[in-house]
């Protein structure tokens, strides 16, 4: 299901999601498979660039939902997942990455 990104919810950031990664206010849940794809093809193009992920900033408490899908063992053992988030920033909603890109 698409989120939709209001005011009221406060453009998504408000609406929270469980261990479970379903939300307790809105029908919404997080699709994990669909994010471990995402984070595996986002690899393999930065790769075929030169470039690649340096890091993802995701929520620990979900990590394991992601890790539990197809590309979970891949993911576990290609992508760096930054180990020490501020509490109050649950990234609950959303995920950073961060790709290593030289200067030039």
């Amino acid at each position: 299901m698409r989120r939709e990104v209001r005011p009221d919810n406060l453009y998504g950031y408000g609406v929270s999601f469980g261990f479970n990664g379903k939300s307790s206010t809105e029908n919404l849940s997080i699709d994990f498979p669909m994010a471990a794809e995402l984070l595996y093809e986002l690899q393999m193009a930065a790769k075929a660039r030169g470039v690649s992920i340096d890091r993802v900033i995701f929520n620990k408490d979900l990590m394991p939902r992601l890790l539990s899908s197809s590309r979970g063992f891949w993911l576990a053992n290609h992508i760096t997942f930054l180990k020490a988030v501020d509490p109050k920033d649950l990234h609950e909603q959303h995920f950073h990455i961060d790709f290593s890109v030289p200067c030039q």
